[in-house]
């Protein structure tokens, strides 16, 4: 156990926060992409948060979750709205760095790699 002071090492690097109201149509894409990305990162987490969707995106990330360790899941019962459901993603983030994105495939995760130098 770590004494008062002692820095605890971090065993996840990156996590990336996508939230997702009703995107059914995009979120396996924007997954993709995401991936894409994250596979040139050490120690990485995506954070995929379903914010009570009423279509079939909870269903698309939970089998994302279960293909793979590193993606984690939050679900909402009813729509919280986007800052909040950042929120609880940011909070439940292990990274160091926190990387956020839309769920409706309007950010490029390869944007990231411009942003991340300046970290």
């Amino acid at each position: 156990m770590p004494r008062l002071g002692e820095e605890v090492p971090l065993t996840t690097r990156y996590s990336l926060i996508i939230p997702f109201y009703n995107e059914e149509e995009n979120a396996q894409e924007v997954i993709r992409e995401a991936r894409s990305f994250l596979q040139n990162l050490p120690a990485h987490e995506m954070i995929l948060i379903n914010d009570g969707s009423t279509d079939h995106t909870g269903r698309l990330l939970a089998a994302e979750a279960a293909a793979d360790p590193r993606v984690k899941i939050l679900n909402f019962p009813e729509n919280l709205g986007q800052a909040e459901a950042l929120r609880h993603g940011l909070l439940a983030a292990r990274g160091e760095i926190l990387l956020t994105m839309d769920g409706d495939g309007q950010n490029d995760p390869k944007d990231f790699s411009r942003l991340l130098p300046a970290v």
